[in-house]
């Protein structure tokens, strides 16, 4: 097994007589926070315990202004977190609240002052195999996404169906890299905190990082777009890495999102 794949920890318990798989987070390497830094001064900024639990993050964008968010939990178990978005010079709290699966992963997640919710569904290996958002008047963006043997993401497929409108995309991603992906840092226990900005770690409205450079265990070097329509056009990413093989920078001379700076800070 690749050495950076993940370390999926199988407990069996009873449920209702039937045995049933529990997701186990991977055994990472103890970083006390991880900053990510765009060239134009965008940043996000998570922070965790002794354990690589998430205790809190915030980000600044030029674009929506600046944002945290403090997790919570329960007897270990992610229950909900509450964010605070700056309007003005005023902090607007808003609770956001989660709910797990029988496997102990997330199921849905559900913003107050949102009119939609994310519902997110996993293959027997624990990856994340779909995710939707229900809009309102029955608006629905929705996403597929196919992996590869080593856990690396090979394609995002997306729908959309927005006012009687209807979109599909599909993404490819290949040419991986065997150096651990920063992003999988921000999704380990199958949750989203989600930002305006561009680097939370899940973005369902397809700007920002792609989600399948998320997801993956490894680097990308090289993503394929198919809009709906017009012709395909394709992405090239360079890394440079620290001496413990995890990326430090990111490049992209075709995406407005990139050059992108990661900074691990130790426990």
């Amino acid at each position: 097994m690749n050495k950076f794949n993940w370390w999926l920890v199988l407990l069996l318990v009873a449920c209702k007589g039937e045995e049933v798989a529990v997701y186990e987070p991977e055994l990472l390497p103890a970083f006390r926070r991880v900053d990510f830094v765009t060239a134009g001064g965008d940043s996000s900024i998570f922070v965790y315990d002794g354990q690589m639990q998430l205790l809190s993050g915030r980000c600044h964008s030029a674009t929506f202004g600046r944002e945290r968010f403090t997790m919570q939990y329960s007897d270990g178990r992610p229950t909900g977190a509450e964010y605070e978005t700056v309007i003005g010079t005023r902090d607007n709290p808003v609770p956001v609240s989660f709910s797990l699966n029988r496997h102990n992963m997330l199921l849905t997640l559900t913003r107050e002052g949102w009119d939609k919710t994310f519902t997110f569904t996993y293959d027997d290996r624990f990856r994340l195999i779909s995710f939707s958002v229900q809009l309102p008047q029955n608006g629905i963006y929705s996403s597929t996404i196919s992996y590869d043997e080593q856990s690396n993401v090979s394609a995002v497929e997306r729908y959309s169906n927005i006012s009687g409108t209807q979109g599909a995309t599909r993404t490819e991603f290949s040419d991986y890299d065997r150096h651990p992906n920063p992003f999988r840092l921000l999704v380990n226990v199958f949750y989203a905190p989600l930002f305006a900005s561009a680097y939370g770690p899940l973005r369902y409205d397809n700007l920002g990082i792609p989600s399948g450079m998320v997801l993956s265990v490894n680097n990308p070097g090289k993503i394929i777009e198919y809009p709906d329509t017009g012709s395909s056009y394709e992405r090239i990413f360079e890394y440079r890495y620290d001496s413990n093989g995890y990326p430090v920078s990111i490049n992209c001379s075709a995406d407005s999102s990139f050059p992108l700076s990661i900074v691990y800070g130790a426990f």
